[in-house]
């Protein structure tokens, strides 16, 4: 009896992947669909919004305290738009290096994908690579917006006129600033790991649709090692700002630096 697998050669996990089968056509129409039902989930998800803000500013203005909600939201907003715009110039950035180091069109030499057929696979992949930049986008700021008492508080500190005596900083560093820092270093750091978790998806679907064995090559470590750079960059300015949390310490023989 003939083995079936014979002909496909051992090591390729692509090797009986042919992405001819796959049909475009639909794909797209899939796409559409789900593009349309986030739509719809971010229309009601506004559309909710607008209600709460509306009932808020109804007992705001019972109380008289309408610039409070008025600073509240712009905080917010100002946090998204901020978010939304370091995110977004990062992925595109990262996103044209790699759409760089894709070929738009098939090479000469053998393949199990037609040139038609790949060209079309990689305009989707294209499209989907914007949409995953811009979704992330969306969801890395409403977490950024998401810390405006932190900010507001980082924003208006007050010194208490008061100083450690170990770092020489003012108790209002402990109180308004570090936690600020804190929480935007985590955040960029994980801004980097999903755009570099990205980009590695791309280069990887890249080559599969060409049926060949995924390595990494020059261009692609080259990518990922500056990306790793960044992030452990920013690993070493978290343990710069944690010898400030050694006055916070609670295990120590006395609280703080003990």
């Amino acid at each position: 009896m003939q083995n079936n697998f014979d002909n496909h050669p051992p090591g390729n996990p692509f090797s009986q992947f042919n992405p001819e089968n796959l049909d475009f056509s639909k794909l797209s129409r899939l796409t559409k669909w789900i593009v349309m039902a986030i739509a719809v989930l971010v229309l009601w998800n506004l559309a909710t919004w607008g209600m709460s803000f509306y009932r808020d500013w109804l007992w705001f203005s019972n109380l008289g305290h309408q610039s409070v909600l008025l600073k509240v939201m712009s905080t917010r907003i100002g946090l998204f738009v901020a978010g939304f715009a370091v995110f977004l110039g990062l992925a595109v950035f990262n996103l044209r290096v790699v759409l760089r180091a894709i070929p738009r069109s098939l090479p000469k030499g053998d393949s199990n994908i037609s040139p038609a057929a790949y060209k079309a696979a990689i305009t989707l992949l294209v499209w989907l690579g914007w949409a995953a930049a811009v979704l992330g986008a969306v969801f890395l700021a409403l977490r950024l917006a998401g810390e405006w008492e932190l900010f507001l508080r980082f924003f208006h500190a007050v010194p208490f006129n008061e100083t450690e005596p170990i770092f020489d900083k003012d108790f209002s560093f402990y109180i308004f600033t570090l936690p600020a820092l804190d929480f935007l270093r985590l955040w960029l750091m994980g801004s980097l790991v999903v755009i570099g978790l990205g980009a590695l998806a791309l280069y990887y679907f890249s080559v599969s649709l060409k049926g060949e064995r995924f390595i990494l090559t020059p261009a692609i470590r080259s990518h990922l090692a500056l990306l790793g750079a960044f992030i452990f960059l920013l690993v070493a300015a978290g343990h710069w700002l944690a010898r400030y949390d050694l006055l916070l310490w609670p295990t120590g023989a006395v609280y703080g630096v003990g």
